[in-house]
């Protein structure tokens, strides 16, 4: 028994697509004559995101809107086109629509509520035939055509959010890959220019690079004593960094920096714009983050320099590595889309020259473009070619869990503020390879108050093996414990007005992986989201009073711990 559309919802899609049919399309400036940008949203979304942002391990790939931080904005189609690609997630998007229009461009919209009666009958349909909330299809060019500024979703927080909004992107049709949406009209009101807090001039380290580089940070005050006659003396050899962001309109939230320009005498030596880029090369946003200083510090310090494993085609003419022998202006300019700038001159001079001290480091120097192993009795890391962006030292230790329970000794793998590309392989020695509880154990990351993080793990002639993007602390645990179940509760939809029940979980190390849910002896998609941790059944009919619901719920988690849930629920008003 899966819920059907909610009649309010039948109701606000009838009401909307009348007012949709007086609405005009947004000007906008077109680079596209087959592609003419209308509205996204029928009432106005603020950003609270732009492309480009830094986002964890990546870019973030479009412009997020406000929704007033509510569910069940109506979202409108850009232009016209068809339904190419529908997605429904536990995590990123949540529920995605696809839409691929004239002009080689593909929009994307994310973290819906629903989708527009058409498509949502047919979504239901093939969880209902599969039994299982995720899904992902493809429908034909003819199936679910759409035209400019038709309603095709309400916007929601599903997926991965961390509240409400709608995920906007645009990608060309040919290799999915994405760009900016101003680049085509998508334009916010914006007239204030981005804000540099810090500066920081680096003496590159041994390799030349940034690993064992000495950071210079000169904060807002300090810039502004900097003149002729009180340069800022630095090493000869430096590149730079900034903190900073850029604001739109009186929305107090931080977005990312379009393109950023430094210059000695007025003689360019580093310059980045962020316009586009693939999926493929959006990791790299961790070769120009300083995540030494960021741990140290809490500072998100974006660097003016390639290292030499970055392969982003971002800054590829400049390598940001500047060479000064008299006083000059260093300048910094930061720039957004609507042309706001922010530019810091600052004069500097090249300190005196002392005999150059070798600087000892310790660990195994790692090359960024060769495979290393360092490996011993316990345990072995192996470093890919592309696991670094520059050449790095490591050191690789062992020491004895003193957990009675311990399944291995525990590693360290330090410095842990590198950032990782390509995964490295971590290997560990089994302390007892014959133990019966081998089949849930799990390599976990040991975090500074002692809580684990779920790595994973795969076990073969006494050893598990496992990849991670991590550095730090590791061991070997057994995970026995099932997903646990708290008590059910209903809960009105803000969207339809209806009643859901909602199933919570309590935290797990390795998290909801499969779930079912039957009511009253009928299978029911149960939507589940990592994010909230819970699962939510739609009603399809109004509750009574003293109604009894028999709810079975069966849930695995990573490690395969199942648990089975059997209750008799009597509905009462909320």
């Amino acid at each position: 028994m899966v819920s059907e559309m909610p009649k309010i919802m039948v109701l606000r899609c009838i009401f909307y697509l009348l007012l949709i049919s007086f609405q005009h399309p947004a000007k906008a400036q077109n680079t596209s004559n087959l592609f003419h940008p209308g509205k996204i949203l029928l009432s106005e979304g603020k950003v609270a995101g732009n492309f480009g942002e830094i986002r964890g391990n990546h870019f973030h790939s479009g412009i997020d809107y406000k929704t007033n931080e509510t569910e069940g904005w109506p979202v409108l189609a850009a232009e016209d086109g068809y339904v190419s690609r529908v997605k429904i997630n536990a995590n990123g998007y949540g529920k995605a629509l696809y839409i691929t229009h004239p002009g080689g461009i593909v929009t994307v919209y994310g973290h819906l509520r629903e989708f527009y009666p058409a498509v949502a009958d047919t979504v239901k349909s093939i969880q209902n035939e599969k039994h299982q909330f995720e899904i992902e299809f493809f429908p034909a060019k003819d199936q679910f055509k759409v035209t400019n500024g038709q309603l095709i979703a309400f916007s929601g927080a599903t997926g991965g959010a961390d509240g409400p909004h709608l995920h906007f992107e645009t990608r060309y049709t040919a290799g999915e890959k994405p760009f900016n949406p101003e680049l085509i009209g998508y334009l916010f009101p914006d007239t204030i220019p981005p804000v540099i807090n810090s500066i920081v001039i680096y003496k590159p380290g041994p390799y030349n690079g940034l690993f064992g580089s000495e950071p210079l940070v000169i904060d807002s005050s300090q810039m502004e004593l900097s003149s002729p006659e009180n340069p800022i003396l630095c090493n000869r050899d430096f590149f730079l960094g900034f903190e900073g962001y850029d604001l739109a309109g009186n929305e107090p939230n931080h977005l990312g920096i379009r393109s950023f320009k430094t210059t000695f005498n007025d003689s360019v030596f580093f310059q980045c714009s962020i316009d586009s880029f693939g999926f493929d090369e959006t990791r790299f946003v961790n070769a120009i983050l300083d995540f030494q200083l960021q741990k140290s510090q809490g500072k998100q310090v974006i660097i003016c320099f390639a290292l030499k494993g970055n392969k982003s085609p971002l800054y590829a003419n400049y390598e940001g590595l500047m060479h000064f022998e008299k006083a000059g202006r260093l300048t910094l300019e930061l720039e957004d889309f609507n042309g706001n700038k922010k530019t810091v001159n600052l004069y500097i001079a090249p300190k005196p020259l002392h005999p150059k001290i070798v600087q000892k480091l310790n660990g195994n120097i790692i090359r960024y473009d060769y495979e290393s192993i360092i490996k011993n009795d316990f345990a072995a890391v192996t470093f890919g070619k592309k696991s670094f962006y520059e050449d790095v030292n490591m050191e690789v230790n062992n020491e004895i869990d003193t957990d009675s329970a311990g399944f291995s000794n525990i590693l360290k793998i330090v410095p842990d503020y590198i950032a990782i590309h390509d995964p490295i392989l971590i290997r560990l020695k089994l302390i007892d390879p014959n133990r019966q509880l081998n089949t849930k154990l799990l390599v976990v990351k040991v975090d500074s108050t002692g809580g684990f993080d779920a790595v994973g793990g795969e076990i073969s002639d006494g050893w598990i093996s496992v990849k991670t993007r991590e550095l730090g602390t590791f061991k070997v645990i057994a995970d026995t414990t099932p997903p646990v179940i708290m008590d059910p509760f209903f809960e009105e939809d803000v969207h339809s007005g209806n009643l859901k029940l909602v199933i919570p979980f309590k935290k797990d190390l390795t998290g909801v992986k499969k779930y079912n849910c039957v009511l009253n002896d009928d299978w029911v998609c149960g939507e589940y989201y990592t994010s909230r941790n819970r699962i939510e059944i739609f009603m399809n009919h109004k509750l009574q009073q003293g109604e009894l619901l028999n709810l079975e719920v069966d849930a695995e988690d990573g490690m395969r711990n199942r648990t089975s849930y059997k209750s008799t629920i009597s509905y009462h008003t909320p």
